[in-house]
């Protein structure tokens, strides 16, 4: 069964997001006050496949943090964020990037985990409130501003983007189930999270080796400029390596290393039997095979 969190402000429409998809009234709603104080699951059975939406108490209704805190620890005792297949952020159309907002990613990201990102699709509520031709530019300013403020604020975040967003008007637009059928179809190949937080570590190599060939590129027979190049395909490298989640990546991931240890396997230490396109074979691309090799086997159970 498919379980997707979902998450956002108090008032941002989640309950009633979670009626329209389930197709029947399963939790309160209200347009003036906070309904939802505690975590609860609702399941949809349907010939395809089985879905569970968790709802969730809204975020940032008290100027006291404290209150978020207890709502986020209450998620993580009912909740087991291991198994979620993905995340669904909830947040008005018709509203702008505020500091709410700033908050809420803020303490998802540091009381969750990073993690509830890997598979995050943003769901913008009461979006016929906007004029039809207005939507789209809309909801790519917001997401610019959400990407912009992890990658300013949150550093250490390993938030990579929302995989889809969705326009959805529960109550103009009712018969609008574009939501359910994504889910339903959703068919991500999601990399467990302990194997993503093996993949994950393999950047630091890459970062004490951008430095390293700087220091000895003269004892490996490469001059500055080629130091400088290879440099810079390591730091890339790290992009790539923190942007895997789904088998897909990790595959394109191995590919893009084989390369890059073709480009290093003209250079070996002078004194040394040691050549750093070994090291980059045993202490990366080894590794990562062998991680591919168990989720293929993972898969297949």
């Amino acid at each position: 069964m498919k379980q997707y969190l979902v998450i956002g402000r108090t008032g941002a429409g989640k309950s009633s997001l979670i009626n329209h998809v389930i197709g029947q009234k399963v939790t309160e709603t209200s347009e003036y006050v906070a309904c939802t104080r505690f975590v609860s699951h609702y399941i949809l059975n349907t010939p395809e496949k089985n879905i569970c939406l968790i709802d969730t108490p809204g975020l940032c209704d008290e100027i006291d943090e404290s209150y978020d805190i207890a709502y986020l620890n209450q998620i993580i005792s009912k909740v087991n964020l291991n198994h979620l297949y993905g995340t669904l952020y909830v947040t008005p159309l018709n509203d702008y990037f505020r500091s709410d907002d700033m908050r809420a990613f803020r303490l998802l990201d540091s009381e969750l985990g990073s993690h509830i990102w890997a598979n995050c699709k943003i769901v913008f509520t009461f979006s016929m409130s906007v004029p039809r031709e207005e939507q789209i530019n809309q909801a790519d300013r917001r997401i610019k501003q959400i990407e912009n403020y992890f990658s300013d604020e949150i550093k250490k975040s390993c938030f990579l983007g929302f995989s889809n967003y969705f326009l959805i008007d529960c109550v103009k637009e009712p018969s609008n189930n574009t939501l359910l059928t994504a889910l339903l179809n959703d068919a991500s190949d999601k990399i467990d999270d302990k194997y993503l937080a093996e993949i994950h570590g393999t950047a630091s190599y890459f970062y004490k080796m951008s430095a390293k060939i700087k220091l000895y590129h003269s004892d490996h027979g490469a001059t500055l400029v080629d130091a400088s190049i290879l440099e810079s395909n390591y730091i890339n490298t790290i992009s790539s390596i923190k942007s895997v989640q789904s088998s897909s990546d990790l595959t394109n991931l191995i590919k893009q290393l084989e390369a890059l240890k073709i480009k290093v396997s003209r250079f070996n230490h002078r004194k040394e039997k040691y050549r750093w396109s070994n090291s980059l074979e045993n202490e990366v691309i080894s590794k990562l095979k062998n991680i591919a090799r168990s989720i293929n086997e993972k898969t297949k159970i």
